[in-house]
């Protein structure tokens, strides 16, 4: 497989949707931004950039007596984490579960005012609460699945996901071009069609609440992930 380069990508999106002659009906930038949500649709449905390494997205700060932190907006879920005391270095695995099991379950035990050294984890709608609230600073190091960091934009730009998925990233910008509502280039069908081949590739869109009962099931283990 090859590397495919944000010009490639509208010249494969262009001889596809028959649009490869001046003046085109889809300008570049349309393409682009579609190709841009293509990727970020892609790593939604297949969980397709895992990250554990990237200080900026993966270390997550705490103060003494702060609960609650704000994650990256790029992480699409949290897979695994540890607490790292500041002034020690001291590690302490984390159970992570979800912000409607924990409702449900009590899974953060009698109070959750509780304070000492964390134990537990929840996750859900971009932030992560810890219980016990921590007593010392220090902070928490996530293994993750995430969105692109960055959006392409220029001609030499390329997908962050692997190169073998690229060239399916063009089946869901024909499906945005086919459903613009313009006379001479909306059809229903052909926009259906390339979503389908899409689908094929990284699975049916999950919906947000659907999605946040079944992190919510139980708690999240994975040791199949190590530091």
């Amino acid at each position: 497989y090859a590397v495919m380069v944000v010009s490639e990508l509208i010249s494969a999106f262009r001889r596809d949707a028959g649009d490869a002659v001046k003046p085109y009906f889809f300008t570049d930038k349309d393409v682009i931004a579609w190709l841009n949500e293509a990727e970020d649709e892609a790593c939604e449905r297949a969980r397709l950039i895992f990250d554990g390494t990237n200080q900026a997205i993966c270390k997550l700060p705490f103060n003494a007596g702060a609960r609650f932190a704000r994650l990256h907006p790029s992480i699409l879920e949290v897979v695994d984490a540890k607490w790292v005391t500041a002034d020690t270095g001291a590690t302490q695995a984390l159970r992570l579960t979800s912000r409607m099991h924990e409702e449900t379950s009590g899974a953060f035990g009698r109070s959750s005012s509780d304070t000492g050294l964390p134990v537990l984890a929840s996750h859900d709608e971009g932030m992560l609460a810890l219980w016990p609230i921590p007593n010392v600073a220090g902070h928490v190091w996530l293994q993750c699945y995430r969105r692109p960091v960055s959006q392409m934009d220029k001609p030499c730009d390329s997908p962050e996901i692997q190169e073998q998925h690229h060239k399916y990233l063009i089946q869901y910008a024909l499906h945005r071009a086919f459903e613009v509502p313009d006379a001479e280039t909306f059809d229903s069908t052909r926009s259906e069609k390339a979503l389908k081949v899409f689908e094929r590739r990284f699975g049916p869109r999950e919906m947000a609440t659907v999605a946040r009962r079944s992190r919510a099931d139980s708690p999240r283990v994975n040791p199949a992930f190590s530091w």
